[in-house]
């Protein structure tokens, strides 16, 4: 028998690695030039100058032990049987070893004990026999380094931020940061943000989940709704192609997980995404795996009729007549900001406020301000976290509490010295309070 064991230890947790090791169906691997899925649990591949198949088979997949088996069922003469083994272990301090290992048993011949003896003949494997086994043995040893080396490279580009997009017929094209592997957790932006307003959350998380970033319709890189709007008869502003509804931005955050092959997400919202958050947790409760509700929750849907035409006087016919967000960006900085706030935060407010196109914030707005029902808290049968700043103008701790009073088991979470943008102003305390709130949650299964 002829054997091999190879070992590699990354910087990473062993969950992360797990999920490039663990991909059996993906030609990742630089020694595939192809790979199909057979059926649950057998693939066909290729290598580079290779006319030949090889057929493997998983035998054992254990993610709770993060470990899997599986048996060679074609690809290699002249060998009897061949299987591998491959698991990640924690080694401490963060970090994981992967050891993968293969046991390739050689060709066997009739042979016997010798004249006189009672035994009765069995298979011996003959000198080729045995040298090939350990030919095979050192091809797999290199298969097997060359694997492991691969893997340092894809998890160091994971762990990277990129923006991709996700087209469809029809609809606008959304631009999405990325980074990191495992469980997506979608990060919303507030109506005065866009999607780099969370790139701290997606370097800390990434580790832990596939963290994405949005850009709503019309922000950033995304492309505006091409449904057609106008601000109203009598107005000196010209008429726009800018509407968004509710419904519209629930079927982008649909649209964004198929593009990652996501059945259910963790849903992070902040100020106008939180309450969109919401929304899409009460329409599509089955699609949440869990939810986060930062500086807001229910938008303008239980607000009184006064309270909503005060917020269309202040913020909505400025911008109708003309006013642009970009003018405006000061007094929003000097509104939402904590008495902790740094320039840094404060800078990266007016940014995300000066690069918001007029009619981008006008829809939102508009989406904002007519919301298309209430949202039952009480309904919510999934893990909810509720953050809020010490000193949010616009969603206090106190109204963040009472939310969290209604939804059940839900959490509150309250970040000291912090404004409306807890997650730019204090994005240290904001992410250990994520992070811990949601590691707590896989350890209690």
């Amino acid at each position: 028998m002829a054997q091999v064991h190879v070992t590699q230890t990354y910087r990473y947790p062993a969950s992360f690695v797990w999920h490039f090791l663990s991909d059996f169906f993906t030609p990742w691997h630089p020694m595939m030039a192809w790979c199909e899925k057979v059926d649950d649990d057998t693939r066909r591949f290729g290598m580079p100058g290779e006319d030949g198949d090889y057929i493997e088979q998983l035998t054992n997949f254990d993610p709770d032990k993060r470990l899997f088996e599986y048996k060679m069922l074609a690809g290699i003469d002249g060998i009897d049987s061949y299987h591998g083994r491959a698991f990640v272990e924690s080694v401490g301090d963060g970090e994981s070893r992967v050891v993968w290992q293969a046991e390739i048993a050689p060709s066997t011949s009739s042979g016997t004990f010798g004249e006189g003896t009672v035994a009765e003949p069995v298979e011996a494997p003959t000198y080729e026999a045995l040298e090939q086994a350990k030919g095979v043995a050192a091809g797999t040893e290199v298969v097997f380094k060359a694997g492991l080396d691969e893997m340092e490279k894809l998890m160091a580009r994971a762990l990277t931020i990129k923006t991709e997009t996700i087209t469809a017929e029809g609809e606008p094209t959304l631009a999405v940061d990325v980074a990191g592997a495992g469980e997506l957790m979608l990060f919303l932006h507030g109506i005065g943000g866009n999607r780099t307003n969370w790139h701290t959350q997606l370097e800390e998380l990434s580790l832990k989940f596939q963290t994405a970033a949005l850009d709503f319709r019309g922000y950033g890189a995304s492309a505006p709704s091409t449904s057609s709007g106008s601000f109203g008869e009598g107005t000196v502003a010209e008429p726009v192609e800018a509407k968004v509804t509710v419904e519209d931005n629930l079927n982008d955050i649909l649209r964004v997980m198929a593009h990652f092959g996501a059945e259910t997400v963790h849903l992070v919202g902040l100020s106008y995404g939180s309450w969109l958050a919401a929304c899409f947790a009460q329409t599509h409760p089955t699609k949440i795996k869990t939810l986060t509700l930062c500086a807001g929750s229910t938008g303008m849907s239980e607000a009184s009729i006064e309270e909503r035409q005060r917020f269309e006087q202040l913020r909505l016919k400025p911008m109708e007549a003309g006013q642009t967000p970009a003018e405006i960006a000061q007094a929003v900085v000097d509104t939402l900001s904590g008495p902790e706030s740094t320039a840094e935060s404060r800078q990266a407010l007016h940014a995300s406020m000066t690069a918001i196109p007029r009619e981008t914030y006008v829809a939102a707005l508009r989406c904002f301000l007519n919301p298309p029902y209430k949202i039952n808290f009480e309904a919510f049968d999934f893990p909810t976290l509720l953050i809020a700043g010490e000193h949010d103008k616009l969603s206090s701790p106190a109204e963040m509490g009472g939310i969290a009073n209604r939804i059940p088991h839900a959490k509150l979470a309250v970040i000291p010295g912090a404004g409306h943008l807890i997650n730019i102003e204090k994005p240290k305390r904001f992410n250990d309070q994520l992070l811990t709130w949601q590691l707590k949650l896989k350890a209690n299964g």
